[in-house]
């Protein structure tokens, strides 16, 4: 009995120091990628049916993960810290309130730039007042989009073009952008 619990003890140690080499050799052989190769080793060993060499292979990683401070078990996404709430997607609504101020802006480039007309500012218009419908009417929105309209109205009638050509930017295209900029920020907070 004591023969059989002494060679028991021999085979442990010298599957230890067998472990503690391997992953001595994978380590200087393969560097940070070490704990990888021990893991893909016992893969194939357990893909063979080789239960012992499956075992060992799984030991030396373990005993690589040790030396290194590796964590087991840990998903690559999990060892990071959580970075909070993700923000949220735009809804449909603020999809399409954009897209309208986007419009609504291209439009002004048109008009100060000379190219715009009657149909030009039938877009703003109707951009403005789809802005309007998809925020809610509110008293503050209302007068806001009906500033955008107006400040828009006064930028076709104005020559803007002989400005811009002379270097001088046009009073009434920025008054257009800041009524612009006044229905952006009340429209998407």
């Amino acid at each position: 009995m004591r023969a059989w619990i002494a060679a028991f003890f021999a085979r442990r140690r010298e599957f230890r120091e067998r472990v503690a080499r391997e992953a001595t050799d994978l380590m200087n052989w393969m560097g940070e990628m070490a704990y990888a190769g021990a893991r893909q080793r016992a893969r194939e060993a357990r893909g063979r049916q080789d239960d012992a060499d499956a075992r060992l292979w799984a030991k030396v990683a373990v005993e690589i993960a040790r030396r290194t401070g590796q964590d087991i078990g840990i998903k690559g996404a999990d060892r990071y810290p959580d970075p909070g709430p993700r923000p949220k997607e735009p809804t449909r609504n603020r999809r399409e309130i954009a897209e309208r101020l986007v419009d609504i802006s291209r439009g002004i480039a048109a008009l100060s730039a000379g190219r715009g007309d009657v149909a030009t500012l039938h877009n703003i218009d109707v951009a403005a007042r789809q802005v309007l419908d998809f925020t809610g009417r509110t008293y503050a929105i209302e007068k806001a989009v009906l500033d955008v309209i107006g400040a828009c109205q006064r930028v076709q009638a104005y020559p803007t073009i002989d400005d811009l050509l002379n270097g001088r930017y046009p009073p009434v295209v920025d008054e257009a952008a800041l009524a612009l900029q006044k229905l952006r920020r009340l429209a998407l907070p």
